[in-house]
C-alpha cells in the first residue's frame, strides 16, 4: 500500500517545445490507433449540476494524480497554465506538487484550443518515467480540445495531439492510466480548476513575453495573414477615386497583365491616363503648372476623357481607337483596361483597346514631358 508521504517527482517544467510550422495532414493518428478515454456529459447543464469536486469521482483513491489545465486569450496574448495535485498526499487544497504558466504567443498566431492542447501535453511530458500504477486524471473545461484529442481531424495542433498520445503510451508502460475529464466552467466546487485559471492569467498579463514559442496554429495564422493581405490590397478611402471609378477590379492581377508587355514609354502613357495624373490642362492647372484648365481646342476643360474622345485637334489620330470598336468610343474603362459594374465575373481587359489608346496618345505627343 502506498504511503501517504510518498510524492511524485516531476520532470522540470521548462521542457523545450518545438517551434515549427507543421503541415496539416489528412489525419493526426492512423484510423486504427486506439483513442484515449475522455469522460464528459453531453448535456452541459447536467454536467454542471453534477457533484464533481476536487475528488472528481466517487471512487477517488490514493493512487490518483489530479491535474487541472486551462488556457486563455486576452491582452493580445495566448497562454496556458496548470496545477497538479497528488491525492496520495492526503490534502485537498494544500498538496499541490506542481504548477506552471506559459505565454505561448500572440493572439494572431495561437488560439485557446491549441493552448489547451499544449497545456495537456506539457503535464504529460513532465510525468516521470518511474511512475507506477497511478491514475492520472486531467480535467479541463475546454470541450474543443478534448474533442480534438478523441477525434483528431484535419486541424491545427496535430503535432501536439500526437505528443499527448506518445506520452500517455509511455506512462502506460508503467501500469499507469490517463483519463481526460471535462469539467464545466461553472463548477465552483472544483477549486483546482480555479487555481489553473489563476496560473494562466499570469501568462496573459500585459507585458508578458513569449520565452519559448510552441508550434504556431497554422489555420489561425493563415487566417490572420490573409485578412491582413486583403486589408493591404484595399485602396484607402479618399485615395485613388479616379482610378476606382475607372476600374472596379482594383486592386487586381489584371493590372500586371496590362503593363507586362509594354515598353517604358508606353507604360508611362498608360499610368498617366489610368491615374488621371496626366499632362492635360485639368491636372496641370490643379498642381499650378498651367494657367488654365481649358483645352487648346477651346471647347471645355482638358480632362483625360476629353483628350481621348472629344478634342477636335486629334480626330485623325483617333482612328486607332475607332478601328478597335467604334461603338465603344467614349467608354473610358473599356479603352484603359478597367472593369465596370456591367462586366461579369469572366471579364478580362481588352488589350487591343488599351494598345489603341496608348498608340493614340503617343501619336498626338500631348502627354510627352516636353508638351505643355
Amino acid at each position: 500500500m502506498l504511503s501517504n508521504r510518498k510524492r511524485i517527482k516531476f520532470k522540470p517544467i521548462n521542457v523545450p517545445i518545438i517551434l515549427s510550422w507543421k503541415s496539416i495532414e489528412p489525419y493526426a493518428l492512423p484510423p486504427w490507433h486506439r483513442r484515449m478515454v475522455v469522460e464528459y456529459d453531453l448535456d452541459k447543464e447536467a454536467a454542471a449540476d453534477a457533484d464533481i469536486g476536487d475528488d472528481l469521482t466517487e471512487t477517488s483513491n490514493m493512487r490518483q494524480v489530479l491535474i487541472a489545465t486551462s488556457a486563455s486569450a486576452r491582452n493580445g496574448l495566448v497562454g496556458m497554465g496548470g496545477v497538479v495535485r497528488n491525492i496520495a498526499g492526503g490534502g485537498v487544497n494544500d498538496d499541490v506538487i506542481a504548477k506552471y504558466s506559459i505565454t505561448l504567443g500572440l493572439r494572431d498566431e495561437q488560439n485557446a484550443c491549441m493552448a489547451e492542447l499544449e497545456a495537456i501535453a506539457m503535464v504529460l511530458r513532465c510525468m516521470p518515467d518511474g511512475l507506477q500504477h497511478r491514475e492520472a486524471i486531467i480535467a479541463t473545461s475546454n470541450r474543443s480540445a478534448l474533442q480534438a484529442i478523441t477525434k483528431p481531424r484535419q486541424q491545427s495542433g496535430q503535432g501536439t495531439i500526437r505528443e499527448i498520445y506518445k506520452h500517455a503510451e509511455r506512462l502506460g508502460k508503467g501500469g499507469n492510466t490517463t483519463t481526460m475529464r471535462w469539467v464545466s466552467s461553472t463548477n465552483y466546487s472544483f477549486t483546482l480548476g480555479a487555481k489553473a485559471k489563476a496560473e494562466v492569467r499570469k501568462a496573459t498579463d500585459s507585458g508578458c513575453r513569449v520565452t519559448n514559442p510552441p508550434r504556431q496554429a497554422r489555420s489561425t495564422r493563415l487566417r490572420v495573414l490573409l485578412a491582413q493581405r486583403r486589408q493591404r490590397m484595399m485602396l484607402p478611402e479618399g485615395v485613388g477615386g479616379y482610378s476606382k471609378r475607372l476600374d472596379n477590379a482594383l486592386p487586381g492581377k489584371h493590372t500586371r497583365t496590362l503593363y507586362d508587355a509594354l515598353k517604358r514609354r508606353e507604360s508611362d502613357i498608360l499610368v498617366q491616363i489610368r491615374t488621371g495624373m496626366a499632362r492635360v490642362n485639368r491636372y496641370l492647372h490643379r498642381i499650378g503648372a498651367a494657367k488654365t484648365d481649358t483645352c487648346g481646342c477651346g471647347q471645355e476643360e482638358e480632362t483625360v476623357d476629353h483628350f481621348l474622345f472629344r478634342c477636335t485637334r486629334w480626330d485623325e489620330q483617333r482612328e486607332h481607337m475607332q478601328n478597335v470598336d467604334q461603338g465603344m468610343i467614349g467608354n473610358l474603362s473599356f479603352f484603359l483596361g478597367g472593369k465596370t459594374a456591367e462586366d461579369g465575373h469572366k471579364w478580362s481587359p481588352n488589350l487591343a483597346a488599351v494598345r489603341a489608346a496608348i498608340k493614340f496618345a503617343i501619336s498626338t505627343g500631348r502627354l510627352d514631358a516636353t508638351q505643355t
